[in-house]
């Protein structure tokens, strides 16, 4: 007996370390862009751990979330709603060690609720005693499954009245050494394993927690009920404090290596994606990619941009389930199109939160705007710059305003000095240099994002600029179509050509930097601040010389022709 406790102890050792490094191959970053709002969601087991991170991920996205919990703690419930904006959380008691306390909860949510969007089965425990629950059942064995396998029969009803459907249940990597068969299962109970292998309970009940997925998944499918389950590797939760009364010290701790926040990923995936499929979105740029994170938090977006395509905005709909979704034709080669959009803005808006200036165009011909300008640096820098300080009214009216400028590595490059600023004017470079009009453009919106933090500071307006590394996006290849000359041709085919190829990155992931900046609380207050991906602490050169930056700013403001009104002092 001693030899088989041994064997199987080591059988469940390697299965916890298997799982810590399989789990690696599971979603790391949620991609899903689906829009939650209008969805109502119920987590058990939502008030600690994985089932916490769950709420947040839903809630983020708008979800309504109802945490159904034997932990009721209103402190649980305001820390979400403080993390996420949104406020509609709901808490609900219930001890999964109950039968009677989970059909209440089913009778209160047949009472209170219209519909179930997504049931996610996570409540769970660790290791036990031999102590019996007051059904008479081992105790992890209910709270772990035949609790949830009640629970998703008793709200099957309301699950079928949405146009989602979802049940997820969480499992574990250790129902690879769970130890049913068909000799200790019967028709009317599964046996307990004996005191001695009593570790062993936790596999088995994350085995059946998979058995009862892909059961319902069969029963379910004539509702079009789509029913998974999912191992979120080894978290570091509180379910392990329990677990450590009874095994060995040490064990648990050394093998937990996720932690909550990346453990839910995959079961938020199963919970809210359409069938996994990513977005074709990523041929669009980053402004795209950036509309498409920020729609699928809930948030109302406006598209600034030369072209109006309504696939564009089907496109972000179908991905995000969130029709708040508006365009609006604008040519930032153009100040009187600049001038014209915000016009429109100012009636049709009541507020701005959050202002990308993310418009950008590669080298393009010497050919002037009829404004006269260099088109790149009037595309990627006097026009955004005009629009800030037009906004800023509308910025004004938001709680926290943000205003972000995607610059580029290529600032690094720039080949600005005192001497290339007049009162007027930023001299261009002359035309067989024509490749640093971006690197200069890019080096000016560092500077414009630097600049607007200090003026906008009263208005509790931060203003930020990020480099989002080599994206793969269109860019490159027009940028190249207009490199003539020896030394264009040298520097594209010979240079940029072979780094893009080694080191660019797609638009969903280039974008990432940006929607942190947009919307999350970390930033709330950081203002005046250059992100770089490569390097986040090294800002371009020239970019502390304070007189060079005035010089800057001054030119631009007459450049593109700023009212005595429109100044910011």
């Amino acid at each position: 007996m001693l030899t088989l406790v041994v064997i199987l102890i080591s059988l469940f050792l390697i299965a916890a370390f298997l799982n810590v490094y399989l789990s690696k191959a599971a979603f790391l970053d949620i991609k899903s862009n689906v829009c939650l709002v209008n969805r109502t969601a119920l987590v058990t087991g939502g008030s600690a751990g994985i089932g916490y991170q769950f709420v947040l991920k839903l809630a983020a996205r708008g979800c309504r979330v109802i945490i159904a919990d034997i932990v009721v703690n209103e402190g649980i419930k305001e820390s979400i709603i403080k993390e996420t904006h949104n406020s509609n959380i709901v808490l609900h008691y219930v001890d999964f060690s109950s039968f009677a306390s989970v059909r209440k909860l089913a009778d209160e949510l047949k009472r209170t609720e219209e519909k179930i969007d997504i049931l996610v089965n996570n409540a769970g425990i660790g290791l036990c005693t031999d102590k019996l629950t007051e059904d008479g059942l081992n105790l992890t064995m209910q709270v772990n499954y035949y609790s949830h396998f009640l629970i998703t029969h008793l709200l099957i009803d309301l699950i079928k009245k949405s146009d989602h459907k979802r049940v997820v249940f969480t499992s574990s990597m250790l129902s690879y050494s769970h130890l049913l068969y068909s000799g200790n299962v019967t028709s009317k109970e599964i046996k307990n394993l004996p005191s001695c292998l009593r570790f062993m309970d936790y596999s088995t009940t994350k085995f059946l927690a998979v058995v009862a997925a892909k059961m319902f998944a069969k029963k379910l499918s004539k509702w079009n009920i789509i029913c998974n389950a999912y191992h979120p590797g080894v978290a570091k939760t509180g379910i392990w404090q329990k677990a450590e009364e009874v095994v060995t010290s040490g064990f648990p701790k050394s093998i937990q290596s996720v932690d909550a926040v990346k453990a839910c990923t995959t079961g938020v995936e199963l919970a809210i994606s359409d069938k996994f499929k990513n977005t074709t979105g990523q041929f669009y740029g980053l402004g795209f990619q950036i509309a498409l994170k920020l729609s699928s938090r809930g948030c109302r977006v406006l598209i600034a941009d030369k072209l109006v395509n309504p696939e564009i905005k089907n496109a972000i709909i179908d991905a995000t389930g969130n029709p708040d979704v508006i365009l609006h034709q604008v040519d930032f080669g153009s100040f009187k199109s600049v001038r014209e959009l915000v016009k429109v803005l100012k009636k049709s808006e009541s507020k701005l939160d959050i202002l990308i200036n993310n418009v950008g165009i590669g080298i393009c011909s010497e050919k002037p705007t009829e404004d006269g300008l260099n088109l790149t640096m009037q595309v990627n820098y006097y026009s955004p710059f005009l629009l800030t300080h037009l906004l800023v009214d509308l910025l004004k009216k938001s709680h926290q305003g943000r205003v972000l400028f995607t610059a580029s590595i290529a600032s690094y490059l720039h080949i600005l000095h005192q001497g290339s600023i007049t009162s007027s004017t930023i001299r261009n470079p002359p035309s067989f240099f024509r490749v640093f009009d971006y690197p200069n453009s890019k080096f000016c919106d560092v500077v414009a994002a630097k600049m607007f933090a200090r003026k906008l500071k009263r208005w509790n307006i931060t203003s930020n600029v990020y480099h989002p590394g080599l994206a793969n996006t269109s860019m490159w290849s027009t940028s190249q179509s207009q490199m003539h000359g020896i030394f264009g041709t040298i520097t594209s085919y010979i240079a940029l050509t072979p780094i893009h190829a080694l080191f660019g990155i797609d638009a969903d992931r280039a974008c990432q930097a940006a929607v942190e900046l947009s919307i999350s609380k970390e930033f709330s207050y950081v203002s005046g601040i250059f992100f770089g991906k490569y390097f986040p602490n090294f800002v371009p050169r020239a970019t502390d010389d304070e007189e060079l930056c005035s010089k800057i700013w001054q030119a631009t403001e007459n450049i593109v022709k700023l009212k005595p009104e429109e100044k910011l002092q």
